[in-house]
C-alpha cells in the first residue's frame, strides 16, 4: 500500500448510523448485528454530531440498571473528527495516532457529505506484505 494514496481507496462505505435518541442498548445492537467497531451519531440535518465506538462501550459501568436506556448522546465523542476523501493515508495515519481515535469519518472534499468511515483496522489491513518485511 502507498501510505500517498487516498483514504477513499480503502474506506468502508457502508456507514453505520444512528440518531442522538437512540439509546445505548439500541446502538450496541445495530453494531454488533452489522460487526462494526463504531457508529456515527447523525443529527437532523445528516450532519454527524457523534460517534459512539466498542471502546466508549467497555468504558460504561453495567453496574448501572439503566445504563442500556442511556441515550447514545449522552456517551458519545464529540465532536466528530474528519477528513476530506482526498486526504492521504499517511495524513489519515498521523491524524489517528495524534489523536489516539481509531475511526475518523470521511467527508466529499469541500463540503462535510460523510461518504465513509474509515479505522485503524482498514489501513492495517490493507497494507502490503512488504510493509512488514524489512
Amino acid at each position: 500500500m502507498s501510505f500517498s494514496r487516498a483514504v477513499e481507496s480503502i474506506l468502508s462505505r457502508q456507514v453505520l448510523s444512528c440518531p442522538p435518541s437512540a439509546t445505548v442498548s439500541e446502538a450496541a445492537f445495530a453494531m454488533c448485528r452489522e460487526h462494526c467497531g463504531a457508529i456515527i451519531v447523525m443529527g437532523e440535518d445528516g450532519r454527524p454530531v457523534g460517534v459512539w465506538t466498542e471502546s466508549d462501550a467497555v468504558r460504561l459501568d453495567l453496574q448501572q440498571s439503566d445504563v442500556a436506556a442511556t441515550l447514545v448522546a449522552a456517551v458519545m465523542s464529540s465532536p466528530v473528527r474528519t477528513i476530506a476523501a482526498n486526504a492521504s493515508i499517511q495524513e489519515v495515519t498521523a491524524l489517528l495516532h495524534q489523536q489516539r481515535m481509531r475511526h475518523l469519518v470521511v467527508t466529499e472534499p469541500g463540503n462535510d457529505r460523510v461518504i465513509g468511515v474509515v479505522s485503524t483496522t482498514d489501513i492495517v489491513i490493507n497494507q502490503e506484505a512488504e510493509f512488514f518485511c524489512a
